[in-house]
């Protein structure tokens, strides 16, 4: 083995004979000294004046705390400043831990370097290699050694360095916090902004921003036989000001489908920082697939805001097994044309911005070229403060305790619940006897009262013995206390009044004793269970008992699995429970009654229920006649009328209802006044409920293989409650659904969800053809007098943009309209129908 124990280096400029020696007199080794292989050295010698010095930068990568943000690859950072950069050094030794870039860690690194004056940007990425390659990065902080740590510059980033996730980038060049040349770029500021917002301790505001330059790149492949390549292309740009990364070249503007194939051009779009005239560029590919290996022609790149057009000859292979072998090559410009100059682009009036004054976080929301771009920060909950739950799952140590199934659980508070959240990392979960710990981040629901945990059932060995759930809830509390400041002006002194706040963390622990299955063929059958917090004796489990009436119309029963969900005024909802087993073999056939058992932390008084069915089976359509509802704690039967069909093929084509409780008078009618009875029936549940009819148009966009045959779904959230899952099932305008440039409307009906806050959209990527480019969204609510639009401008699909196949989408404030309300019709079209004959 050749070790390397460097003395010296001399470089002689051979025209003019000036002489630079560059001492070193250390080890480059990974096994001596500080391990490192690269070493910077600076110039000394009588030509030089004074000698840089060789500074020393503690390098802190803070890695996520998002499920599956370790990573196993290869790390490398590049330090970026006012004299040069470091080059790329990979991060072999890390000073404090073991294990890097595991979930959590804060790895500590030193990189020795000649002075680069100011850090100004951070360039890091991996190779993309290991097991577990992908990596969710929260940050880097540098600072020189022997500095007080107040002087350390924090670089964000809060993004996956991910070829499956976001936008498929494995390298990133960040800068420091507030220093984003899109927040330099704010053309206002905070003080006498117009539409000033506050939500809790997140201020929103709406303001212009400059957008980043837009570089047209137009990549010819040769004509040539064998000129197509399958691997993936990256790009980086040179320039006088700035360089970009490597940038993935993964959707182009021309959708030509099969990118980089013979004697086609490949149009793609890389908005970024202003980086000047570009000296050159570097192009390669990264010789994975079947045919890896490319002959390209050339690159012409197009910036309309510098008046430039940048011609680049290449005309050779980049090819393994041809010419050279290279795979990526430096290409400088044969010419450079003057085109006609553009403005700098604007956003259309105003973009969304906040600030998280607990987190510190800044959230900058632009809409671009393809669709709404958010930076420095995760998606955006408006209405709540998202704040990290610890939760540690112990499985019991009993025989085959251990479960392979995909395992859930809900969280329930005195402000709210959270969404469904899987309990999932990257270990080998709920084996028996262990404990899992995961590290979620959440909606803060205040105090907590009760969790749903449970599984789907499926796998090899699915049934579970749950021992306990310990859960801790880190939350922030903020005091605040008043004092004056004054103000002075040219007229007059006047005193305003100024918060001053403090952030103190805490941390409640709740723990939860199961010591019961969860299995199809052990205890009580149950895969699902309620659990409240030992010690809270005021809540008691509660058993519903549920008769479904199916109707006795031709063809009422239904073949498909059937779920519910029960709503209590006091105490949330049972979650959704699928009704497996009643009293009769054949669930759901025509005129029958089936009774089905759920245990639940007691709701109080019932306010509504959900019920929907999958649309599985020979025969899924479904009359449901009503359901009735028993509080076996109360005594109390509730009353939910449905007379309707859950039909794709029927009625407005919905297959999930909402129904509320209506008295047993309504319901216990007499056969002769049967239209009578149902009329005033239709007017009791409107008198109960805050019924809402949400009309829902779907734009599917106008490019190649926009259309979709996935089956689509989506769920509306409220300030109060959101619909739950909704499937798009029937198109009142179109037979075959969410083809390309086509407006689909649906029928959406739900109970008092709130003021509409955002939604949810996807499908389930089933069919042929499953990618789906989603223009935009609007609902229309005519009971409220309000119609919103979600505008969306992405593609859906797993091989396209971020790889996502469902999406938040937030209403643009803009594009809202509000008109008189119109009062909905008390009967419904099956009430009106009865009433007719």
């Amino acid at each position: 083995m050749w070790r390397f124990g460097l003395m010296k280096v001399t470089l002689l400029k051979t025209l003019t004979k000036d002489k630079y020696s560059f001492n070193c007199g250390r080890w480059l080794d990974i096994n001596e000294d500080d391990n490192e292989i690269v070493r910077e050295l600076p110039a000394e010698g009588s030509l030089v004046t004074e000698v840089m010095p060789v500074i020393k930068y503690r390098v802190t990568v803070c890695t996520g705390m998002v499920s599956g943000s370790g990573t196993d690859a290869n790390v490398f950072v590049c330090l970026i400043g006012d004299q040069g950069d470091t080059g790329d050094r990979v991060l072999y030794k890390c000073i404090n831990n073991v294990n890097k870039f595991e979930k959590g860690n804060a790895d500590e690194f030193f990189v020795e370097a000649v002075t680069l004056k100011q850090v100004r940007r951070v360039r890091i990425g991996h190779d993309g290699k290991g097991g577990s390659s992908g990596w969710y990065l929260a940050k880097v902080i540098v600072r020189e050694e022997g500095q007080p740590e107040s002087e350390a510059v924090e670089f964000p980033c809060y993004r996956w360095l991910d070829k499956n996730e976001d936008d498929g980038q494995i390298v990133r060049e960040l800068v420091p916090a507030g220093e984003s040349p899109l927040l330099k770029s704010v053309t206002a500021t905070l003080g006498g902004l117009p539409g000033w917002k506050r939500h809790s301790h997140i201020f929103i505001l709406y303001i212009n921003l400059t957008l980043d330059v837009s570089y047209h790149i137009s990549v010819k492949t040769g004509d040539i036989p064998g000129a197509s390549s399958d691997s993936k292309v990256f790009i980086k740009l040179y320039g006088e000001k700035a360089d970009t990364s490597k940038e993935t070249l993964l959707v182009s503007d021309n959708d030509l489908g099969n990118y980089f194939e013979r004697g086609r051009v490949d149009e793609f779009t890389i908005d970024t920082m202003d980086i000047g005239k570009i000296n050159r560029i570097l192009i390669g590919h990264d010789n994975v697939g079947l045919r890896s290996g490319w002959f390209l022609a050339s690159v012409q790149i197009t910036v309309p805001v510098q008046g430039r057009q940048y011609m680049f000859p290449c005309n050779r292979w980049l090819d393994k097994d041809e010419a050279d072998g290279r795979v990526e090559v430096e290409v400088y410009p044969s010419e450079i044309l003057p085109i006609e100059k553009c403005e700098r682009r604007h956003t259309e009036k105003c973009m969304l911005f906040y600030v998280d004054r607990i987190k510190f976080v800044l959230v900058v929301f632009l809409r671009t070229r393809t669709g709404i771009k958010k930076f420095l920060s995760q998606e955006p909950y408006l209405n709540e403060e998202m704040i990290n739950y610890e939760v540690s799952v112990v499985t019991g140590d009993v025989r085959a305790a251990g479960t392979n199934a995909k395992v859930f659980m809900q969280i329930y508070g005195e402000t709210g619940k959270t969404e469904l959240i899987i309990l999932e990392n990257r270990s080998n979960n709920f084996e028996r006897g262990a404990t899992d710990i995961f590290k979620i981040e959440a909606a803060d629901v205040g105090k907590i009262y009760k969790i749903r945990i449970g599984h789907d059932g499926k796998g090899i060995g699915d049934g579970w013995f749950l021992e306990s759930v310990t859960l801790k809830r880190l939350a922030t509390k903020m005091d605040e206390s008043d004092k004056k400041k004054k103000k002075k002006n040219k007229k007059s002194e006047e005193e305003e009044e100024e918060e001053e706040t403090k952030v103190e963390e805490v941390m409640d622990v709740y723990t939860f004793v199961a010591h019961r299955w969860l299995a199809k063929d052990e205890g009580d059958k149950e895969l699902v269970v309620e659990l409240v917090p030992d010690g809270e004796s005021e809540l008691e489990e509660n058993t519903y008992e549920v008769h479904v009436l199916t109707g006795s119309v031709w063809g009422s029963g239904t073949d498909a699995n059937v779920f519910l969900s029960i709503y209590g005024i006091e105490r949330g909802d049972t979650g959704e429970r699928q009704l497996k087993r009643s009293n009769n073999l054949n669930k759901f056939e025509k005129g029958q009654v089936d009774v089905f058992t759920i245990k639940a932390i007691d709701l109080g008084e019932l306010k509504k229920l959900r019920i929907r069915h999958d649309n599985s089976g020979s025969s899924p359509s479904w009359f449901l006649e009503r359901v009735e509802i028993v509080d076996l704690k109360e005594s109390t039967t509730y009353y939910f009328p449905c007379q309707r069909w859950l039909a794709v093929e029927e009625d407005d084509g919905q297959i999930v209802r909402e129904l509320v409780p209506v008295d047993e008078a309504f319901v216990k009618k007499d056969s002769e006044n049967d239209g009578q009875s149902l009329a005033t029936l239709g007017l009791e549940q409107k008198g109960r409920s805050k019924s809402t009819t949400y009309i829902v148009k779907v734009k599917t966009g106008d490019k190649k293989n926009a259309g979709t045959d996935a089956n689509v779904f989506i769920t509306l959230y409220g300030s109060k409650d959101d619909t739950g899952i909704v499937s798009l099932k029937a198109s009142k305008l179109n037979k075959n659904k969410f083809e390309r440039g086509k407006i689909d409307e649906f029928t959406v009906e739900s109970v008092d969800i709130g003021d509409l806050k955002k939604i949810k959209i996807g499908h389930d990527n089933a069919g042929n053809s499953n990618g789906w480019f989603l223009e935009w969204v609007e609902i229309d609510a005519p009971s409220l007098g309000q119609c919103l639009k979600f505008p969306c401008g992405r593609w859906l699909d797993k091989s396209e943009d971020d790889g996502a196949i469902e999406r938040f989408i937030f209403p643009a404030e803009l594009q809202t309209t509000e008109y008189i309300p119109c009062e909905q019709n008390a009967i419904s079209p099956v009430y009106a129908h009865h009433y007719r004959r």
